[in-house]
């Protein structure tokens, strides 16, 4: 890839981010794709060229004994750096080295977001039962409303689902677990349209370039909305002990 460039712009290419009331163009695997949209739409993208905290609304969180370091070791998707995120085993907090891209806007039921990232994975046995992104809709801690949609990480390998925060009762699996891709760089790409209603709702999943599976079952555990993307292991299970996962580009239509 050239450097500097994006895979937004090598791999899913941005035709056109045109004012309310005109189409929304992506070309996604060669394909264009059209939609109307009734207000402006907004790309966000982090690069890890010159800072870890770049373009995003907080930040990194990294609790002890993670750490998160800006690196060009692997290589990266866009540039030359990447952050490389080192688990250190975990702890039995909050086991969150995640970067929180973006905050305080609504996600609500009709609403299409894009959310898309990078990873370079050295081990996939050590990711079970993590996450590599979520949208999230949190009121605090223990609150039984709480759950994200997003990329997740079972022992069988990455699904895309809906999920409470605290428990899988009541999960909706809307891409069942396949491979992670090892020792190399890949891309993983989810496209909503939200609803809690199964055939009002649709979800896409794009593995480098690739569209992999599409649904029209409910992404969205309730009307609740979602609030925040959060994305590099927003959340790692402490019990796979200490690996290295280097991530790079979260990005973000909405």
């Amino acid at each position: 890839m050239p450097r500097g460039q994006s895979p937004i712009a090598h791999r899913y290419p941005l035709l056109a981010l045109s004012c309310a009331g005109a189409a929304l163009f992506l070309g996604i695997g060669g394909a264009e794709q059209a939609g109307a949209v009734d207000r402006p739409l907004q790309l966000r993208a982090a690069f890890f060229e010159s800072r870890l905290n770049a373009d995003s609304d907080y930040g990194w969180r990294v609790d002890s004994p993670f750490s998160v370091t800006r690196t060009s070791e692997v290589g990266a998707t866009s540039g030359d750096y990447a952050a490389k995120i080192v688990t250190n085993g975990g702890n039995s907090g909050c086991s969150c080295p995640r970067m929180t891209f973006q905050e305080g806007l609504s996600y609500a039921p009709g609403d299409e977001v894009w959310i898309g990232g990078s990873w370079y994975v050295t081990d996939a046995t050590k990711l079970a039962w993590s996450r590599l992104m979520n949208l999230g809709h949190f009121e605090g801690s223990n609150d039984a409303d709480n759950w994200n949609l997003g990329l997740r990480v079972r022992d069988a390998g990455m699904e895309v689902s809906a999920r409470n925060y605290e428990s899988d009762a009541g999960e909706s699996v809307l891409m069942p677990a396949r491979p992670i891709p090892e020792g190399r760089w890949f891309d993983v790409v989810l496209h909503f349209r939200l609803s809690p209603a199964d055939g009002q709702a649709l979800t896409e999943v794009y593995l480098d370039g690739e569209l992999v599976e599409t649904t029209t079952k409910s992404n969205m555990l309730s009307a609740r909305p979602l609030h925040f993307f959060n994305a590099g292991l927003p959340y790692f299970w402490p019990g796979n002990g200490p690996t290295t996962v280097y991530f790079d580009t979260p990005w973000l239509i909405y």
